[in-house]
């Protein structure tokens, strides 16, 4: 009960100093990943009544925009709330898409709050969705009705919550970004690899099931590749731990 309590007390104290019509009971915070133009991801993660609901989390890989991180929070935030197709079909069902947040929680400075801003009035929901950014140097919230930063004091019941969601979708787009950046570095070792073409590169990765489990593989392992014959498998093992 207290703990219910306590987050209560965190939604409200939002709605008061982020001056909301309504409790935040559902607030969606996004995050860029990247390093430099390639690979570059976003995350959604979604708190509902000051918890996290996992079941609503979302993540979505950016179509190139250099490294620009206003563009691609302006691309994300476009795409949740996109509703339909240039042609008028409704996209796939989402049950986390339907949900329209109280509350929007761009990582960031004005800048990203001004490209989430451009894309909510794109979506014909700039006066329906509230949005703000928490900068990380100094936990400034920058909010579209203030043109001076907001700052709470380091223990405000709901600044800590706004840092907890901002930092849940920062974990979440980085280990989302990992992940892609060590399948794309996998893929191209596979490529690389002496003596294998499409079919022995298709054996290995059906054999081991992964390309991480492949990159971790003995030289005993690789030998047992069925149709792998036993000095490539050697010249295989090699060749990665060479590569590191």
């Amino acid at each position: 009960e207290r703990s219910r309590e306590r987050r209560y007390g965190a939604l409200t104290r939002l709605q008061e100093v982020l001056r909301l019509p309504d409790v935040p009971v559902r607030i969606e915070g996004y995050d860029i990943s990247n390093l430099g133009a390639e690979n570059i991801v976003a995350s959604m993660v979604v708190f509902e009544g000051g918890v996290p609901k996992k079941s609503d989390y979302r993540k979505f890989s950016i179509a190139s925009e250099g490294q620009d991180d206003f563009a691609s929070m302006r691309q994300v935030v476009e795409r949740r709330f996109r509703r339909a197709e240039a042609s008028g079909e409704l996209l796939r069902y989402d049950p986390s898409f339907e949900a329209v947040p109280d509350l929007v929680l761009i990582d960031g400075g004005k800048g990203q709050l001004r490209a989430a801003e451009e894309a909510l009035a794109e979506a014909g929901l700039g006066e329906v969705v509230q949005v703000v950014s928490l900068a990380k140097r100094e936990e400034e919230i920058f909010a579209p009705w203030s043109a001076e930063s907001l700052r709470l004091p380091p223990d405000d019941v709901g600044l800590l919550l706004l840092q907890r969601v901002r930092d849940e979708a920062h974990r979440f787009a980085l280990g989302f970004h990992r992940g892609k950046r060590a399948a794309a570095t996998t893929s191209s070792l596979l490529d690389q690899l002496p003596g294998v073409g499409e079919k022995r590169k298709k054996a290995i990765i059906q054999h081991f099931g992964s390309p991480e489990r492949f990159l971790h593989a003995t030289r005993e392992e690789l030998e047992a590749v069925p149709g792998l014959p036993g000095k490539v498998a050697r010249d295989i093992h090699a060749f990665v731990h060479k590569t590191g």
